[in-house]
């Protein structure tokens, strides 16, 4: 599931995407209405609501067309599968040269299992996993809607903030947000 500050981050960076478009682990999708009227494909691994495609990408043989996509949605997924190089490199090959891919993933944040949870990403992992993406437009958020704040890459998460909860401290919740351009 998305957070609301995704949709923010489209809104400002993605606006002039004409499609196709394809989101990757669709499940109640707010970003179908936003490109209403464009072509618009939603996959995930089972079938449920928006999910046009069943099909697991870390198959190199799924029924997704290569080179295709002006635009991949990736909104807490990634964290999701166990072999993430695989599917970096199957994603990577979906999106058309000069296509662009939205990518959203925990940082710091709960267990959450779907159908497990295997790992968490900073901006240099993101970089590492798509080689044949360059990156822009670095920023981390929580679950809050309008908390989105834009960073230099190697700049630091929340400054070293802790949540304080029933007395206790805990890092608190950052996603991290990335565009990348197929070169």
């Amino acid at each position: 599931m998305a957070s609301p500050n995704d949709l923010l981050y489209v809104e400002k960076f993605c606006s002039n995407i004409n499609g196709p478009i394809l989101e990757i682990g669709i499940f109640k999708s707010q970003f179908k209405s936003y490109f209403k009227g464009k072509d618009f494909t939603g996959t995930n691994i089972e079938a449920g609501e928006d999910v046009d495609i069943v099909c697991d990408l870390t198959d190199k043989n799924n029924p997704l067309p290569k080179n295709h996509y002006e635009l991949i949605l990736c909104n807490s997924i990634l964290e999701h599968t166990p072999t993430p190089w695989i599917m970096a490199d199957v994603i990577s090959d979906l999106i058309k040269p000069g296509g662009k891919m939205y990518l959203s993933c925990p940082w710091v944040w709960k267990y959450h299992k779907y159908p497990d949870d295997y790992y968490r990403y900073s901006f240099k992992a993101i970089e590492f996993l798509f080689p044949k993406l360059k990156w822009s437009n670095y920023a981390y958020s929580n679950e809050l809607k309008d908390t989105l704040t834009f960073v230099d890459k190697d700049g630091l998460f929340d400054k070293g903030r802790v949540e304080i909860i029933d007395g206790k401290k805990y890092l608190p919740y950052s996603l991290i947000s990335m565009l990348g351009t197929k070169v």
